[in-house]
Order: C-alpha cells, then structure tokens, then sequence
C-alpha cells in the first residue's frame, strides 16, 4: 500500500493527465505563433526579390536605351 509521502512523491515526480494536456495546449499556441512569425518573414523575403526583379528589369531597360542613343552595342 501506497503512504501519503509515497503519493506526494509520485505527484511531484510525475505529470498528470490534466498537465500534460495543458502542456500540450501551450505547446500549440506557442508553435503557431512561430509558423506566423515564419510566414511573415518569408512574406517579406519573397516581396523584396520580386522588387529586386522588378528594379533590374526597369534598369535593364534603360540601359538599353542609353546604349542604343549612345551608339554602344555589346
């Protein structure tokens, strides 16, 4: 038979059933807050190298007017 320092010993060493699906719970919020953070970051990755893009193919462009008015060819 269990004593009461036997079951105090138990509950201090061992998670029950209620923790441990506490646990889980803030495991979750805290893994979706991370995913967002992710997303957020790859929004902002992915907006700048489509604006890198987008500002070489202006330059570009440009360059080959200033070429053709100046008379330079490649």
């Amino acid at each position: 038979m269990l004593t009461k320092s036997d079951k105090d010993w138990i509950k201090n060493n061992f998670a029950m059933k209620h923790e441990l699906s506490a646990l889980g719970e803030k495991m979750e919020l805290k893994a979706k807050e991370r995913h967002s953070e992710l997303l957020n970051l790859f929004d902002g990755l992915a907006k700048e190298v489509k604006d890198n893009e987008e500002f070489r193919l202006v330059t570009n462009h440009r360059l080959g007017r200033v070429e053709k008015l100046v008379g330079v060819t490649s």
